[in-house]
């Protein structure tokens, strides 16, 4: 994007005519590193996955209920902008202060920053960096599209190709496969650049992490912990109590709800309890041991970051009427006057920013408010049975994500998800609502990841010293247009390749494993109320689900587990969807190594 957006930037910037009345409004100067900062934020905005799309994909998959295209783009705005307006009110916090470096912009914006340098005295680095650009973009033809073999191989698998343990550990090319252990992958896509701009700490933490995480699955599926092996190695999915090792059954959950999508005591008693694989219990506990260790990292270690977050301010809502008379006071530079004393705390690239004239803080906050009650609209619409209350504690809680998960990434470059947690927040709320549950979610920590994903665009813009109101223009339009092209992919995506992304192990290209966890986790759970659950007797294979709900909702501890680090699902997963509500899979548990031998057949 970057590159394709410099190469088109600089050849507009020499076809396009630099006289007259229409030369000076489209091109008034040569192509600049604002104008490319620009454009990557307004592209990246539009590109980020609108995490509603897993809600109203979950609907059409599991509950066979599509809503119409004006009130699922209305819903896409909402939570979109909800996040938008959070990073706005938080941007004293995770923007501003020095400290927060957040690594991953690094190379980005040194990158914009040396090819807009005199040519002359960057030539040796330009030679170079289009000789790799231009081996790069040739040899990713070969594993995405003349050999994908190249995405992931294993020699230990080519070896034994017939071996379960084999595949479970050393296997890793397609979703759900293996835990990839000294598995070699030649496709640059799948190993990032992240090794190259994260700290030393977060590195070292990972790497032990994710070596404590290889030991834990593999120790808790052998070891038949929970009743493991009557269900996948690795899976995102509910299976029922008839599961065993040579067939297993997902769990049809549409069976077990009425017609307003909230739970049948009746039918659950006749059909069963549902089941998590054992590996992915202990994924979402050690999250929710994570998602604790995190608040207590930042409250003790670095509480002066996320000070001024907790600090009120008089809103500017009196400058609303002078805005209104003369709306060209809205982009009107004004520096603040400051303080020397106070100028000289300040972050040298913040001190710069300081001869833009900022963002009003009522903008944000409008924004904030506005999609507030879109959203309302939205959920009655679309009969969610969220309560308006529930709404605004989803809300509350995802202010509260964005603040600490923030921070984090700021500091460390490391995110923690909180969806699990705010799952079972929803669930203790909502018990036996597990759609009310998904809009909880929705609102509660999806909206905190595109918060997120903004703040990150911000300190961006900062770094480039691109005007704080051309980043709010650029962001938002991008936001729309984004969310637009969102919508229509996943309509496109859930009806096209449904039967791959209802699948367990799905492909090295498709694959269910994020909308199979969005909806296994609002669903077993938190979706049918954990007090239930955890007094209500079940078989010993049930363990992993009560397990995860009991630890969370009683008390989690403050220890950060490593497993949270792990990262065993690093595909494509298409538009986050996942299985069909009507046809129960089982899948013959003979999969060879290469991933690709696993057979089907639907009960």
């Amino acid at each position: 994007m970057t590159v394709i957006s410099y190469v088109g930037g600089n050849a507009l910037s020499v076809s396009l005519p630099k006289t007259g009345r229409l030369g000076r409004w489209l091109n008034p100067h040569s192509f600049n590193s604002k104008e490319h900062l620009a454009i990557i934020i307004m592209a990246s905005s539009a590109s980020s996955a609108a995490y509603a799309t897993e809600v109203l994909a979950a609907q059409k998959l599991y509950y066979d209920v599509v809503p119409g295209p004006a009130v699922a783009i209305l819903l896409l705005f909402s939570s979109q902008l909800l996040g938008y307006g959070m990073a706005g009110v938080l941007r004293q916090s995770l923007v501003y202060p020095t400290k927060m470096v957040w690594p991953s912009i690094l190379p980005l914006s040194s990158l914009v920053e040396t090819l807009h340098r005199d040519r002359s005295e960057m030539r040796k680095k330009f030679n170079f960096f289009w000789i790799i650009f231009g081996v790069v973009a040739v040899w990713e033809l070969l594993p995405q599209y003349v050999m994908p073999v190249l995405t992931g191989i294993s020699v230990f698998c080519l070896a034994n190709r017939n071996s379960m343990v084999f595949t479970n550990v050393f296997g890793g090319a397609s979703g759900n496969e293996g835990l990839g252990l000294l598995a070699l992958s030649f496709d640059w896509q799948y190993i990032t650049t992240s090794c190259f701009f994260l700290p030393l700490v977060t590195l070292a933490n990972g790497f032990a992490g994710y070596i404590l995480c290889m030991i834990l699955f593999v120790g808790l599926y052998y070891g038949n912990v929970w009743n493991a092996m009557s269900f996948p190695f690795l899976s995102q999915s509910l299976f029922s109590q008839i599961s065993n090792e040579t067939a297993y059954d997902v769990y049809n959950q549409s069976r077990i709800l009425d017609t307003k999508f909230e739970l049948d005591a009746t039918t659950l008693e006749t059909e069963g309890l549902p089941s998590f694989a054992a590996t992915y219990a202990s994924y979402l506990l050690t999250t929710n041991l994570g998602i604790t260790a995190t608040i207590a990292h930042v409250l003790l270690w670095h509480f002066d970051a996320i000070r001024d977050a907790f600090t009120v301010r008089k809103p500017e809502f009196g400058k609303l009427a002078l805005y209104l008379r003369n709306p060209r006071l809205l982009f009107a530079a004004q520096a603040k006057p400051m303080s020397a004393e106070k100028l000289a705390t300040l972050d040298p690239h913040y001190r710069q920013m300081l001869v833009y004239k900022e963002v009003p803080s009522w903008w944000y906050l409008s924004i904030l408010v506005l999609s507030t009650f879109v959203a309302l609209g939205c959920i009655y619409t679309l009969e969610s049975t969220l309560p308006w209350w529930g709404l605004l504690v989803a809300i509350a809680v995802s202010f509260i994500g964005t603040l600490f998960a923030g921070a984090l990434a700021g500091l460390l470059g490391f995110g923690v998800p909180v969806t699990s947690l705010v799952q079972l927040i929803g669930g203790y709320l909502h018990p036996g609502k597990p759609v009310a549950n998904m809009y909880f979610v929705l609102f509660g920590a999806n909206a905190q990841s595109q918060a997120l994903f903004l703040i990150h665009n911000l300190k961006l813009g900062q770094y480039g010293k691109l005007s704080p109101r051309c980043n709010f223009a650029v962001q938002i339009l991008g936001t729309l247009l984004g969310a637009l092209v969102n919508y229509g992919l996943m309509n496109s995506i859930t009806t096209q390749q449904r039967d791959v992304l209802l699948s367990i192990q799905g492909t090295n290209i498709w694959s269910g494993q994020v909308i199979q966890s969005f909806n296994s986790n609002v669903c077993p759970c938190p979706g049918w109320g954990i007090p239930s659950l955890l007094t209500r007797p079940r078989p010993s294979r049930l363990a992993p689900c009560r397990s995860t709900c009991s630890v969370s909702a009683e008390r989690t501890s403050g220890f950060s587990s490593p497993c949270r680090w792990a990262s065993w699902r690093p595909f494509l997963s298409g538009c986050s969807t996942g299985a069909s509500p009507r046809r129960a899979l089982t899948t013959s548990s003979h999969r060879s190594c290469a991933g690709t031998s696993a057979t089907y057949r639907w009960a």
